[in-house]
């Protein structure tokens, strides 16, 4: 996808983890803040929004966009040097689907025989 396409997908995102109370779940940890499994992209943000009462909320919200961006500006950069992933826009189905099944074969996917 280009560029654009995907930065607007992260925005889209996070907006929606937003609105569906990423921000009232944080709150809820906010006393395990220095845990390394909660030192991630949004909530690291909203724990510094919520120790300095100073912050505006949507300064935090686009400060969350904007490193969700460069993280996914790092992975790109890191896949783009590995010859062996291929890669597929999310709306070829088909094409990823027969991609798939072109590596892995069938399997998993055949019908069980029942045993009696």
């Amino acid at each position: 996808m280009s560029r654009h396409e995907i930065y607007s997908r992260i925005n889209k995102r996070v907006e929606d983890m937003m609105k569906k109370g990423l921000l009232d779940e944080a709150k809820l940890y906010y006393c395990y803040r220095n845990l390394n499994s909660l030192q991630t992209i949004g909530y690291k943000e909203i724990f510094e929004f919520l120790s300095l009462e100073k912050n505006c909320l949507n300064e935090t919200i686009e400060k969350i966009k904007t490193n969700t961006r460069r993280y996914a500006k790092r992975q790109l950069t890191w896949y783009k040097k590995d010859s062996s992933v291929t890669w597929f826009n999310p709306k070829e189905k088909e094409k990823i689907l027969n991609f798939i099944l072109k590596i892995v074969g069938n399997t998993g996917f055949e019908p069980v025989t029942p045993c009696l």
